[in-house]
Order: structure tokens, then C-alpha cells, then sequence
């Protein structure tokens, strides 16, 4: 190092870390503070919530109905289309016509409870009527599967019964016409009154007088005396 530099004491790095945090204060200086600014789901959540009326203080302590539909299959659409039978309930009425006023857009970010608080629809009375439409409906998919299916499986029993083989099979559609009793009349293998064959005049309650002369019948001879 120079003489000179030292008798006056200075030297070349003071200058350089003076610079630098200078340049580090004007930075702080210009620096903008820091907003906390919210997500966009959670903004566009927020606005669907005044949109529909809606504050985070009515969503406290209110019984949910959520979680349990949510259990359903097909999710809450499918409790919404059940509910839709009962539209003559006040509160059936009263949830679906807020749920329906919700743009499409917000329904993605609005919960059911949500919506359902800002109805004033009874929560116990939307799960009874949910319960009990999507029971009934679940009966009715039944019954029509049953029932178009009756048909193919009538068919393929009688030609099953019109073979060497089909001893079984003729049984079973004696039974289920009405000409031979069931085996166990009181049991739960019963043939529903529903199912039997409707008699006419040409053919008349068999009397036990008459039971006889039925067993005798040569077609009779061809069916095993027990069910295989």
C-alpha cells in the first residue's frame, strides 16, 4: 500500500462498502410493502358468497347436511333431482328455487349448506325428503329392470319346459299359472297373488273334490313328485 494512502488513513474497499449500502437503502426505500392478496378460488368463493347473500357469521353452528349427501352416489346432483319430486313441500320448494337462482358459475364454489342457509329451507326436512325419494326411485330402477327383463326370462323357460329335460321348468309354470299349488304356500318361496294367472269362467277354483281328478291328468305323470 502506498505511503501516502496510509498516512491519510483511507483505503480502497471503505468507499466500495460505503456504495453498497447506499444502494441497499435506496432499494428499501423504494421497496412497495407487501398486500396479502387472496387466492383466486378463495376470492371468486367470496364473491359467489355476496352474490348470493350469504356471510361466513350464518354459517356458524348451523347443522350440515353436506357431509351426508355427499355419500350418496352420484353426489348431490343426484339428491337434487330426488328433491325435485317433492316440489310441493315448502321447504323442497324453497331450497330449489335458491339453488336454481345461483348462476351456474358459482355452484363450483357455494356448498349445499350455503345455499341451503340462505333459503331458509329446514335442513331435518330436506334429508327426510331426500331419503325418502331416493328410496322410492331406487325401487322404480328395480322394478323396471324386472319387469323388462320378465319377458326374456318367461321365454326362455318355456322353451327349457318344452324339452325332454324341462321337468323343472314345466313345474314352475304350472305353479306360477295357477294350475299346480306352490310347494310351500305360506313360506316366503310363495308365489305372489300378483304373479298367478287371473281364472276365468273356462277356468274355475279348483275344489278339493276335484283335487283328485287334477293329479291324475297323464301330462301330470311326466313331473317329479318333489322339487330337484
Amino acid at each position: 500500500m502506498p505511503a501516502e494512502v496510509r498516512e491519510q488513513g483511507w483505503h480502497p474497499l471503505v468507499g466500495f462498502n460505503q456504495a453498497m449500502a447506499k444502494r441497499r437503502n435506496d432499494l428499501s426505500s423504494s421497496r412497495l410493502p407487501t398486500l396479502a392478496v387472496p387466492s383466486a378460488p378463495q376470492g371468486r368463493a367470496e364473491e359467489a358468497r355476496k352474490r348470493l347473500g350469504i356471510t361466513p357469521e350464518q354459517m356458524r353452528r348451523v347443522p350440515r347436511i353436506a357431509p351426508i349427501l355427499e355419500c350418496v352416489e352420484g353426489g348431490v346432483e343426484s339428491v337434487i333431482e330426488a328433491l325435485r319430486f317433492s316440489q310441493e313441500d315448502e321447504s323442497a320448494r324453497a331450497f330449489l328455487q335458491k339453488y336454481d337462482s345461483v348462476p351456474p358459475a358459482d355452484l363450483e364454489y357455494l356448498s349445499v349448506d350455503e345455499i341451503r342457509v340462505a333459503s331458509g329451507a329446514d335442513p331435518k326436512r330436506l334429508l327426510t325428503l331426500a331419503l325418502d325419494w331416493l328410496v322410492k326411485i331406487s325401487l322404480m330402477k328395480a322394478n323396471i329392470q324386472l319387469s323388462s327383463a320378465l319377458p326374456g326370462i318367461t321365454e326362455a323357460m318355456v322353451k327349457s319346459a318344452l324339452t325332454d329335460k324341462g321337468t323343472r321348468d314345466r313345474r314352475l309354470f304350472f305353479q306360477i299359472t295357477g294350475i299346480l299349488p306352490t310347494a310351500h304356500p305360506g313360506g316366503f318361496v310363495a308365489v305372489a297373488p300378483t304373479t298367478r294367472a287371473r281364472r276365468t269362467e273356462a277356468q274355475p277354483e279348483t275344489r278339493p273334490a276335484e283335487s283328485s281328478k287334477v293329479l291324475n291328468q297323464p301330462w301330470l305323470r311326466t313331473l317329479p313328485s318333489k322339487l330337484g
